[in-house]
């Protein structure tokens, strides 16, 4: 996808009680958010390492009162 769309930003995102890390990974609730943000880390490395123009941004999205929220993360590389 890199070579094809030759992007100039990525969106990385995870979210809170992700099911997929909970039940598949064997995450645990105390340890969700600590391996969500080594994974994302990782990824961001690798987009880096084959793409260096890429500016490689991260987020959390968070449920609070019922609303989606994004926040922010610090970027992995910026421009």
């Amino acid at each position: 996808m890199l070579e094809a769309l030759a992007p100039k930003r990525a969106l990385l995102m995870a979210h809170d009680r992700c099911a997929y890390y909970l039940q598949a990974l064997g995450a645990t609730a105390a340890s969700l958010r600590s391996r969500q943000l080594r994974d994302l880390e990782q990824v961001a490395r690798r987009i880096v390492a084959a793409r260096p123009a890429i500016v490689v941004e991260r987020a959390l999205l968070q449920v609070s009162d019922g609303q989606l929220l994004a926040v922010p993360l610090r970027e992995a590389r910026t421009a």
